[in-house]
């Protein structure tokens, strides 16, 4: 018998806790905002943000990328040119045919560009 007092016991407990923490209403049950179309557009602001200042951190850190192996370039012309005992007037002219300095210009330009509208 006193198995059964126990166990009966130990039910209304968990009876009563769960009836405790029970939801006492609908309202409490939702777990989003209100819903509608300026709810909408007020969750996607912070995002697009986000997604703006990361873009332009993402373009900053390219054009640095992209200025540094210029520089990479030009240096390394440098050199060579002071070994090979060739005009300053050649090598400016090297370096402003250059294929990779011309793709690096354009793109450094382009995502200027970029940077302006953002």
């Amino acid at each position: 018998m006193p198995s059964v007092t126990v166990y009966g016991l130990s039910a209304a407990c968990c009876i009563a806790s769960a009836v405790g923490f029970a939801p006492t209403g609908a309202s409490s049950l939702s777990l989003r905002g209100p819903v509608g179309a300026q709810a909408a557009c007020a969750r996607r602001q912070p995002r697009i943000a986000l997604q703006m200042s990361d873009r332009k951190a993402d373009i900053e850190e390219v054009m640095k990328e992209l200025t540094e192996f210029r520089e990479k370039i030009v240096d390394q012309s440098k050199s060579l040119a002071k070994k090979v005992k060739a005009k300053p007037k050649d090598l400016a002219k090297a370096l402003e045919e250059h294929p990779d300095i011309i793709q690096i210009d354009a793109a450094m330009a382009e995502l200027e560009k970029e940077l302006k509208t953002l």
